[in-house]
């Protein structure tokens, strides 16, 4: 962060501590055009959100209805600390190796698309595995 200015340290610390500010730097892919677009919170996440924040507990489970796009929505709340809060690790559940391989290529497209001021150096980056320096 050294060589940043200050309004893009800034940035990186209040991504660090909002989840919203975080957010506001993410893309996520259309599934109708295939084009990059703003991840703007959908009502559903608005409502996972709220019970997340509410509940303060972070050990809280989704259990959790397909198409809402609560998948998307914890992805970026556990990629945000993986790649910003130092010694944060973050994992993928799901039912199926395939499920999770899918919601891992999420998790690239993510970083990937990210503004180069949040792209935190990587030492590993493969298939099932993303280590940030």
């Amino acid at each position: 962060m050294a060589g940043l200015p200050q309004e893009l340290r800034d940035e990186i610390l209040r991504c660090q501590r909002s989840q919203r500010a975080f957010q506001r730097h993410c893309r996520i892919q259309d599934k109708l055009t295939r084009k990059y677009i703003p991840f703007d919170l959908n009502e559903a996440q608005v409502l996972l959100e709220t019970a997340l924040d509410v509940q303060g507990n972070k050990w809280l489970y989704d259990l959790k209805a397909r198409q809402l796009g609560s998948t998307t929505y914890n992805l970026t709340r556990g990629f945000r600390k993986a790649l910003l809060i130092p010694g944060h690790q973050s994992g993928i559940v799901a039912h199926t190796h395939d499920a999770v391989t899918a919601i891992f290529r999420i998790a690239h497209r993510i970083y990937e698309k990210l503004p180069s001021f949040l792209r935190v150096p990587t030492t590993t980056s493969s298939a099932n595995e993303i280590v940030f320096s």
